[in-house]
């Protein structure tokens, strides 16, 4: 505690980063290191501090913008709450230092080791009827990914449909605290990611056949049981 002097989060991610230096040390000592998986990522965005009270605080105050520029923070459903580092060691088998745009969650972690370990996924009636792959972008950096579009959800229930560069934000909250019927509100959105990653020009208007095919395919995806099952069909 006090060791970063920015505040209790500032400590936090000191005691973080030693805590995986001493994980990364232990499997060097006991020659595991160079075959062994290890993936660094975070499942939302960080918080920004409302009042001082908040342990981010401090941190925040001394320039440690954590959500970078990106629009909202952890519970939104803006880039700021959804994108995060995703850092992968494994010497053996990733190049050092090669880097991917392509899209992939958390999710996709099961799909990936499940690959790894047996050399295939298993059937989505079975297991893991969301996650897909990414062992050959691990491979190859170029390689594309096999994820076709991916569904985010915020705190309060609201939805978001990322496929290629295009996000759609739906205004439609299907399910909040026990609703027993999808409630609308606000307005639908729609954002070019590649032009426009602050999330500033809603082009919902502008483009009203992607905003409708998204629609659509946001609309299927929360009727079906597996995504990976939307693939094969």
């Amino acid at each position: 505690k006090g060791t970063s002097g920015a505040g209790l989060y500032g400590d936090f991610i000191h005691d973080v980063d030693y805590s995986v230096g001493q994980f990364i040390q232990a499997l060097k000592d006991n020659g595991q290191y160079e075959n062994t998986l290890f993936i660094f990522t975070s499942d939302n965005g960080g918080d920004i501090p409302k009042n001082k009270k908040w342990p981010e605080y401090k941190a925040f105050e001394m320039g440690f913008n954590y959500n970078g520029n990106n629009r909202g923070d952890k519970h939104s459903i803006y880039e700021g709450g959804l994108k995060v580092p995703f850092i992968v060691s494994w010497p053996a088998q990733i190049k050092s230092g090669a880097q991917s745009g392509e899209l992939v969650t958390t999710v996709d972690i099961y799909g990936t080791v499940a690959e790894v370990l047996t050399g295939a996924l298993p059937d989505p009636v079975v297991g893991a009827p969301d996650s897909f792959s990414f062992y050959h972008i691990l491979k190859d950096a170029k390689q594309k990914a096999v994820r076709p579009f991916l569904v985010h959800r915020d705190a309060q229930g609201r939805q978001a449909l990322r496929k290629g560069k295009w996000k759609l934000i739906s205004n439609v909250y299907p399910h909040r605290y026990g609703q027993t019927a999808p409630k609308t509100r606000g307005k639908k959105e729609l954002y070019n990611l590649e032009i426009d990653p602050l999330e500033a020009n809603n082009l919902f208007n502008e483009f009203p056949e992607i905003a409708q095919e998204l629609e659509k395919l946001l609309e299927t995806a929360r009727t079906v049981s597996s995504t990976r099952e939307m693939t094969q069909e």
